[in-house]
C-alpha cells in the first residue's frame, strides 16, 4: 500500500516518483503512519498533501 500511495501522490503532483519526491514522501509517510497506524490509503494521501505542503513552506527559497 505504501509504495502505491507514494507513487500516486508523486504522480498526482506531477513530480518524478523515482527521485527526491519518493524519498521525501516515504519519510513523511513513515512519520505519519508511526503516529497513526490506522490511516487508510486515502487518509494517508490527504495527510501527505498537508505534510509535504508544510515541508515546502519551510524550505528556504533560492
Amino acid at each position: 500500500m505504501l509504495a502505491r500511495v507514494i507513487a500516486d501522490w508523486c504522480d498526482a503532483n506531477s513530480i518524478d516518483a523515482g527521485g527526491n519526491c519518493a524519498e521525501a514522501a516515504y519519510a513523511a509517510a513513515v512519520d505519519l503512519l508511526s503516529a497513526n497506524t490506522d490511516l487508510s490509503a486515502g487518509q494517508l494521501r490527504q495527510a501527505l498533501d498537508l505534510r509535504m505542503a508544510e515541508n515546502k513552506r519551510e524550505e528556504p527559497s533560492s
